[in-house]
């Protein structure tokens, strides 16, 4: 990570404290953002405060929507609404990092309608951005150093830009490299891309929890000895 990098602070409130939002929620706290652990759960509570090696709020879900500027939103399976008073978040970002529950054999169904575009119209005054939704909670165990040297991507879709600024630096300080996918629409990609990663990890063919997609650019061919790109139906 660029140690000369300027890093804006944030408050940021975690909308479900399980091990992604645990795993996170301490990976930010550690590098100096504020962070409010929401849950129902104490249980869930608890494990936060007695892993935190910084300071940290915990409390309840709309204590914790209340907090952030930026909240993560973690709950499978549920809308915003379902948990938090939805004017809590007008105005803010919401960080929807949730994929469809895994089904038998892996066969996943094309993915329609994301659980981010969902989450959008939820809170309509909210500024939801799909991050953070392919990498599994193992890979947050890594310093930043070492997830930066291995060009560890992070994609981001959504359709206000400067909270996918704000979400991009987010990943930055976790040692991810950020690329912006376009807008909120394109969460249906990444959500399959989740699905693919979750094959990859726990299918076929096994890669196991640290498996994750590093995007690099291939050098130019120094000739095109096989043709080159000829026009086809696909250029129009």
């Amino acid at each position: 990570m660029n140690k000369e990098m300027k890093m804006k602070t944030f408050r940021i409130g975690i909308l479900g404290s399980g091990n992604m939002g645990r795993t996170l929620g301490l990976r930010w706290a550690e590098a100096g953002h504020e962070v409010f652990f929401g849950s129902q759960f104490e249980h869930e509570l608890a494990t936060v405060r007695q892993h935190a090696t910084v300071p940290v709020s915990t409390g309840s879900l709309d204590e914790a929507a209340g907090y952030g500027d930026i909240l993560l939103f973690t709950a499978r399976g549920l809308m915003p609404s379902q948990l938090i008073d939805k004017t809590l978040a007008k105005g803010k970002i919401l960080v929807d990092l949730n994929n469809f529950s895994i089904p038998e054999g892996f066969n996943y169904p094309a993915v329609e309608d994301s659980l981010a575009e969902r989450a959008q119209r939820d809170l309509p005054d909210a500024r939801v951005v799909k991050a953070f939704n392919n990498l599994a909670m193992e890979a947050y165990e890594l310093p930043a150093d070492q997830l930066e040297s291995l060009s560890v991507s992070a994609f981001i879709a959504g359709d206000d830009a400067t909270a996918k600024e704000d979400v991009a630096q987010l990943a930055r300080v976790l040692g991810l490299q950020p690329i912006d996918v376009g807008p909120l629409r394109q969460a249906r990609l990444l959500e399959s891309m989740g699905d693919l990663i979750r094959l990859l990890m726990g299918g076929r063919p096994g890669f196991g929890p640290m498996a994750h997609l590093s995007m690099h650019r291939l050098p130019a061919a120094s000739a095109t000895r096989l043709g080159g790109r000829q026009p086809s139906l696909l250029d129009s």
